[in-house]
């Protein structure tokens, strides 16, 4: 019940349908948004050392320039994408895998990285024993399919005014 003199009736006409609006919108937009990308052509050009740059890494990082972003919904998971053989990402991890002194190397590191942390915890000191060195370790190398997942979200992006 309403009580009287609230201000819950005038503005329950107004709000109401501008909530149910907004979230039909953003499933609306989130299922049959518009998915595709903007596809520039890449302009590869070589610097003065050599190096070769895209197009869009010219003017710098991203978020560099002064433009003001506001969202419009959440942001999704774009789909992934998985290393080619030929990726120097994938060619380095293979490099690694082939460097078998090397990978002994990590694993000891990381587990004696772990014994002093968990050394360094009372509640561990007093269930394992003080001076707890790990004796022996089994740990694999998995290499990702694909880079860490990129994500996107939908809004407007207003220049400032000069």
């Amino acid at each position: 019940m309403v009580p009287p003199g609230s201000n819950e009736r005038l503005l329950s006409p107004i709000v109401k349908p501008l909530a149910w609006g907004g979230l039909v919108y953003y499933i609306v937009e989130t299922l049959f948004g518009d998915d595709e990308e903007d596809e520039q052509p890449s302009e590869n050009t070589a610097s003065e050392d050599g190096s070769l740059t895209k197009g869009s890494e010219k003017d710098g990082a991203e978020g560099t320039d002064d433009t003001l972003f506001i969202p419009l919904g959440f942001a999704y998971q774009l789909p992934q994408t998985f290393y080619k053989g030929s990726d120097p990402e994938w060619q380095s991890f293979i490099q690694l895998s082939r460097n078998k002194k090397r990978c002994a190397f990590l694993k000891n590191e990381l587990t004696g990285l772990v014994g002093q942390f968990v050394g360094t915890m009372p509640h561990m000191e007093r269930a394992l024993g003080k001076g707890n060195i790990p004796k022996r370790h089994w740990l694999d190398i998995d290499f990702p399919d694909g880079p860490p997942p990129e994500y996107e979200r939908k809004g407007f992006g207003l220049l400032p005014l000069l």
